[in-house]
């Protein structure tokens, strides 16, 4: 049974006893609605509380206890009788029930009559038979406005994400309106009802009789079983809407509008990001793939007339949905089908106002379904779908091959899954790829898979075979595999672990010709990759570890071909004390000390040679020693709370250098403050650099238009007449023109170099607050110079217009000014 209702408290006011109630829960707010009628209740003995002096009112009833609570009622009604009870009041009890009774069968006619035109036939009698035998509960008339109301809101809601469904839903928003309505109706006739029988005055007209009171108890019981249908037939309208919610569109994107005019002279070669920070007219990431820098992509600043582009990205995606087969929908995919949809589109229009161009861009659709039991498909396809065999066998999960289309279905016997692509890798002419990977996984902790990849371009096609095995302690893993110029590589790697110790080993012959281009695979031996050794070498290597405590060792030994022909040895060892992380409770060297870390390591290859290809992707190894401290900023235990710090020096016959540095991030009262600094020396190259640097901005300032500071300067030195300069500073308005929604942003910079070139290279990163890295932007060898600018920037709302005016050394320039409008939904 549900909460304690309004009812009871109204029906037992007729009882007209004020007593001044020596009970008090613990648990009634004073001044709660029902406070007066929990209390009145308590003194007429129907409800004794508990044992620990609690009311518990948001507990549900049992039937044990409501018939309790009812017979101790009638019995107080029965006592009542022989003192009398003023018949007047009773007439007017009796009255407004038989008025409250009709109400609520009124509307449950009018509940029929809705749910006949909110639903199909089909979905009532679905409903009508989920609803509960042999009755309800009755329900507080402020449980059932409660519930009424929160479906409104659903319905609300609801009604902007399915428009497929609209009528439907307008037709179940409509209901929840109008069931509303009745019950603050019904409401209104109970409070009068309760003010009728509390108001009335005691001993006046007749004594009600025996015959009174079973009326009245047959209103009540009528009245009672009226309510509990309505309830139920308000559930059976929230499965409806639950049904509804589970299968509606969810769409996401943003549309845009940019005007921009740029009056410019020599200046398109530079960028400037270097001075700028979050420049407006930033060409950002333009590499493909992309390698998340900015300042090795030249903005392109040459004079342009007022040109106008739009842009529109759109993605629709569902949630999972009950899908059937067209016909007679003899196969039913229950909630297991799913889809998403990605898409842009833009035009480029003159200042003439006519369209230069216009496409539409499918990134990627997907879909899952179920195609048997316990067998989900999933396809993708598009400009840019993705996809992975193996680490070297189309490893394109990352950075999409091309436009095409992409079909994993899992669930096959044997655990077995299988992956097939088809596509264009997007070059010039017909260069058309297909292909596909089955992996099998018949038990736990083994797997064997196969690979197949034809291209127009190919000479041979590329395949392979992969496995893993494990077996207790030890793993194992290998893959054999060939390119498109049908050169044949391999791997293989065990690796196991015994008590505080591991050891690991592997043996690898990669072919020369194992290239992006050679295995399809956009992914091979970029950052996005795994690929775990690189081209054109063969051999083995060896490695053992041991944890005792905090102390770690550790022992390497390398033994290949690189290129294969020209071999070397590899081998290293290492200590640690502590653990390099700082989310580690044993990360200690001494107490009260967290949050350092000291390693050490000897290595030696080819016996003092420098500058060796390593067999990793990428890796160039170097022999000498190496110890290095750290002390982490964020430590629990920090020796300085924010600051961050690392001395590394490295000895032999191929290195010796010092590094000292660090960062040290603070608050000085509205000021957020990041200082850094670095010393380096390179004693084999009799070289030094320093590098220093400070940025800072406040909060928003309790003053006119919620000002705030922003700055920065930092600078490196290198012997040999090396060195770059940065500076920034400006003004930020959150409040621009007292508008909250409005902000203005002015910011003025520079960047100077000595020996170093202004123009950016495919190898420049932003490195100018890391004080890891000697350089701010560029290692690269130029004439040097100086970049000056400033910029203006707006918004308001999603409206944005930007000035920019910048100039080199040399008198070049640029002014650009641009308006974007953007809005995501």
């Amino acid at each position: 049974m549900k909460k304690l209702g309004l009812l009871f408290a109204g029906l037992l006011a007729v009882l007209s006893l004020s007593v001044a109630g020596a009970v008090k829960f613990t648990d009634v707010p004073p001044g709660h609605w029902a406070e007066e009628a929990v209390y009145k209740l308590a003194d007429e003995g129907i409800i004794l509380g508990f044992p620990d002096g609690t009311f518990r009112g948001n507990e549900y009833l049992t039937r044990y206890q409501a018939a309790l609570l009812i017979y101790r009622l009638l019995e107080r009604l029965r006592s009542e009788m022989k003192a009398g009870v003023d018949q007047e009041t009773l007439t007017a009890l009796r009255n407004a029930l038989q008025e409250l009774a009709a109400e609520v069968a009124s509307l449950g006619v009018r509940v029929s009559a809705l749910e006949d035109n909110a639903v199909t036939k089909a979905d009532l009698k679905k409903a009508l038979a989920n609803l509960p035998k042999g009755g309800m509960d009755m329900t507080a008339v402020n449980e059932l406005k409660a519930q009424v109301e929160a479906l409104a809101a659903d319905l609300a809601a609801l009604k902007t994400k399915v428009e497929a469904n609209a009528d439907s839903v307008k037709a179940l928003n409509e209901l929840a309106v109008l069931l509303n309505q009745d019950v603050l109706s019904l409401q209104d006739r109970v409070a009068t009802l309760e003010k009728m029988m509390t108001g009335a005055p005691k001993g006046k007209g007749t004594p009600a009789t025996g015959a009174d009171l079973k009326a009245l108890t047959e209103y009540v019981q009528a009245l009672s079983g009226d309510v509990a249908s309505l309830a139920g037939k308000v559930k059976g309208l929230e499965g409806d809407v639950s049904t509804l919610k589970r299968n509606a569109f969810t769409i996401s994107g943003s549309l845009g509008l940019t005007y921009k005019a740029i009056d410019a002279s020599g200046f398109a070669g530079y960028d400037i990001d270097r001075f700028i920070e979050d420049s407006a007219f930033s060409a950002g990431d333009t590499d493909s793939p992309k390698n998340k820098q900015v300042v090795d992509d030249a903005e392109g600043l040459t004079s342009t007339p007022g040109n106008t582009t739009a842009s529109l990205s759109v993605k629709f995606q569902t949630q999972k949905l009950t899908g059937t087969s067209k016909g007679e929908g003899v196969n039913t995919y229950e909630e297991l089908f799913q889809f998403s949809l990605k898409a842009s589109a833009w035009s480029s229009i003159s200042s003439g106002g006519s369209a230069t161009n216009l496409n539409l861009w499918i990134d990627e659709v997907s879909t899952t379904l179920t195609v048997a039991k316990g067998q989900q498909l999933e396809l993708s396809f598009g400009q840019s779908p993705k996809a992975k065999f193996t680490e070297y066998v189309f490893d394109n999960d990352a950075n999409s091959y091309g436009p095409g289309i992409v079909a994993k279905l899992k669930g096959l016997p044997l655990g077995a899954t299988f992956t097939g692509v088809y596509g264009n890798n997007g070059l010039p002419g017909t260069d058309y790829f297909y292909g596909g990977h089955l992996a099998l996984s018949p038990m736990k902790n083994f797997s064997i898979g196969g690979s197949y990849l034809a291209q127009d371009s190919f000479a041979n096609p590329v395949w392979g075979i992969d496995a893993s095995l494990g077996l207790g302690p030890i793993s194992l893993m290998g893959e054999y595999f060939s390119d498109a110029t049908a050169a044949t590589s391999y791997y293989a790697k065990a690796k196991t672990s015994f008590g505080a110790f591991s050891l690991g080993a592997s043996y690898r012959s990669i072919a020369a010709s194992v290239t992006a281009a050679n295995m399809a695979s956009n992914d091979l031996f970029t950052s996005d990759n795994d690929a775990p050794f690189a081209a054109d070498q063969q051999g083995f290597g060896v490695d053992l570890g041991a944890t005792f405590g905090l102390i770690g060792l550790k022992g390497e030994y390398q033994a290949y071909d690189l290129p294969i022909g020209t071999p070397h040895t590899y081998m290293k060892g290492s200590v640690s004390l502590g653990t390099d992380k700082t989310d580690d409770d044993d990360n200690r060297l001494a107490t009260g000390l967290k949050g350092f870390y000291l390693s050490a390591y000897y290595a030696d290859v080819d016996s003092g040679a420098c500058g060796v290809a390593g067999w990793k992707p990428g890796q160039t190894l170097d022999s000498g020693y190496n110890a290095t401290l750290k002390h982490f900023a964020d430590a629990p235990d920090a020796l300085i709370s924010g600051l961050g710090f690392t001395v590394a020096y490295n000895g032999g016959s191929c290195t010796n250098d010092l590094a000292v540095y660090g960062q040290y991030d603070a608050k000085f009262g509205p000021v957020n403050a990041t200082l850094i600094g670095r010393y380096y020396n390179d004693m084999l190259a009799a070289s030094t650099t320093t590098k220093y640097g400070v940025k800072a901005e406040t909060d928003a300032l309790a003053l006119p238009f919620k000002p705030s500071l922003m700055g920065g300067y930092v600078a490196r030195t290198t012997t040999g007449g090396i060195s770059e300069t940065k500076w920034f500073a400006g003004v930020k308005f959150a409040e621009f023109l007292f508008a909250p929604h409005s902000t203005f942003k002015a910011q003025y910079g520079s960047y100077s170099s000595a020996g170093l070139s202004l123009t950016p290279a495919a190898t420049d990163k932003d490195k100018a607050f890391d004080p890891a890295t000697n350089y701010l932007y560029t290692t690269t060898a130029g004439a040097g110079g100086s970049l000056t600018g400033f910029e203006l920037s707006w918004t308001y709302w999603d409206l944005t217009a930007s000035f920019g005016s910048y100039v080199d050394n040399a008198g070049n320039y640029a002014d650009a000014f641009k308006i974007a409008y953007t809005v995501e939904f």
